[in-house]
């Protein structure tokens, strides 16, 4: 059955809530150590340094897309020690072995 447009716009919608729903939940678990630790893409505020408002001020929160970038800075981090260091293999045991 061919999918209408309306349908594939509803699933679009649907899949941009999910996913935005997960970038929020990722970068409420995040240290503001893990939030300092990349640079702002909107204010330009170096690592370590907390974000400015427009007038030089220091705003009380990172801003949204330095917050997105960290979460995405800790799981590509995450992802790749899963790599560097995978699960030990799990033995055997003989038990399980065919008798010949």
């Amino acid at each position: 059955m061919p999918v209408t447009c309306a349908q594939a716009e509803q699933r679009c919608t649907f899949l941009c809530r999910e996913m935005s729903h997960h970038a929020v939940m990722k970068t409420k678990e995040l240290t503001p150590k893990q939030i300092l630790s990349v640079r702002c893409p909107t204010c330009g505020a170096a690592t370590g340094e907390v974000c400015e408002l427009n007038s030089g001020a220091p705003r009380t929160e990172p801003h949204r897309d330095r917050r997105l970038s960290a979460a995405d800075a800790v799981e590509m981090k995450l992802s790749k020690r899963s790599l560097i260091s995978p699960r030990p293999a799990v033995a055997v045991p003989d038990t399980l072995a065919i008798p010949n």
